[in-house]
């Protein structure tokens, strides 16, 4: 597989894009005020997405086909990553150069994640510090039932330079279990080397057997689950519930970036605490 990007030209391609569609009215960035909520020594970057409900409205009257990814806007392409893969913007993005990896061909959103699947990913993960996740299931997060990667640029939040989960991953104890991080999960050592797609492909399938998630015949998980992934670690955490107390929670929440609709959910977000909210939606 040969990728359309030469190294060191996907962001600055990425970046050319989303200028267009912005610039044309195709790409649509929810607005957000960030606070900070610290605990246990962690901060949390919180968002308040001011004009989410728009979007909402947006996404439901817009008369486009089923599935988004079959074909996508050819305004939000960003190119072409491998024979099975596409890079597109999120076109609701709530941080900027949100990339979707998506496979040509449709594959379910539940379904295990394949050594294509991790060669697209850590090709694109390579170009420019960022965290991946992968939303598997609708509990977990995902939208949409077509399978897609995701990607957005490290830091999310000036004020939070190092995530939640980054802080909790550096305090030591590869390779399954981090006694830090409050909630079940899973972590592996991922990539440095040439050989990362497979290092990281491999680490999942151990991380998916640590916490007894299983596949039937046709690759579909019926455990629904986050997979984040950087140039350094992967982490899978189980998923119970895909909000709490109306907080939605996907992969970037796992990651400790909350989003929420009102100031209110960042009220309860203060009240309960971060690290409750996600123990809440975690677990088998």
């Amino acid at each position: 597989m040969t990728p359309a990007f030469a190294p060191g030209t996907l962001r600055p391609r990425l970046r050319e894009v989303s200028d267009r569609a912005l610039a044309r009215g195709i790409l649509q960035p929810i607005e957000t005020r960030e606070t900070v909520i610290s605990e246990g020594g962690v901060d949390f970057p919180v968002r308040v997405a001011e004009n989410l409900v728009r979007k909402e409205k947006t996404a439901r009257s817009e008369s486009a086909p089923t599935n988004p990814f079959l074909p996508p806007d050819p305004d939000l392409v960003v190119g072409d990553v491998s024979d099975t893969h596409l890079a597109v913007l999120n076109k609701f993005p709530v941080v900027t150069e949100h990339l979707l990896l998506v496979t040509r061909k449709f594959a379910s959103q539940t379904s295990l994640l394949t050594l294509a699947d991790f060669e697209a990913w850590c090709r694109c993960l390579a170009e420019f510090p960022s965290l991946g996740f992968y939303n598997s299931g609708r509990i977990a997060g995902a939208s949409q039932p077509h399978k897609h990667l995701q990607q957005v640029p490290l830091p999310l939040s000036p004020s939070c330079p190092v995530l939640p989960l980054q802080a909790w991953i550096a305090s030591g104890g590869f390779p399954y279990r981090i006694a830090r991080i409050p909630f079940p999960s899973a972590v592996s050592l991922a990539f440095a080397s040439s050989s990362a797609a497979q290092v990281a492909h491999d680490g999942y399938r151990e991380a998916l057997t640590a916490l007894g998630i299983e596949s039937d015949e046709q690759g579909e998980i019926a455990a629904p689950h986050n997979v984040l992934l950087n140039r350094e670690w992967l982490v899978i955490v189980p998923r119970s519930r895909a909000e709490f107390q109306g907080i939605p929670i996907n992969g970037m929440g796992i990651a400790g970036s909350f989003f929420t609709r009102t100031d209110e959910e960042v009220g309860t977000i203060q009240e309960l605490g971060p690290r409750r909210i996600l123990q809440e939606v975690t677990g088998p």
